[in-house]
């Protein structure tokens, strides 16, 4: 909670700053293909725990949307 919505102050001192206005229109990160997403898991070796690791976090991301933060987190 800040000091304005406490009633410490009644004003935002910081109210009158201007700052610049940030705007995303369109991400520049390029998606792939549902059969591009399926070649490259087609291509990695299971073999061992980390590869099925990789795998699975690569299907994640692909098949989710879901950003790499959320797979980190989770």
């Amino acid at each position: 909670m800040g000091i304005v919505t406490r009633e410490a102050v009644i004003l935002n001192p910081a109210f009158s700053v201007r700052r610049e206005r940030y705007e995303v229109i369109e991400g520049k990160t390029t998606e792939i293909s549902v059969k591009q997403a399926c070649l490259l898991l087609k291509s990695m070796d299971a073999a061992d725990a980390l590869s099925k690791r990789d795998r699975a976090i690569l299907a994640i991301l692909a098949f989710t949307s879901s950003g790499a933060g959320a797979v980190l987190d989770g």
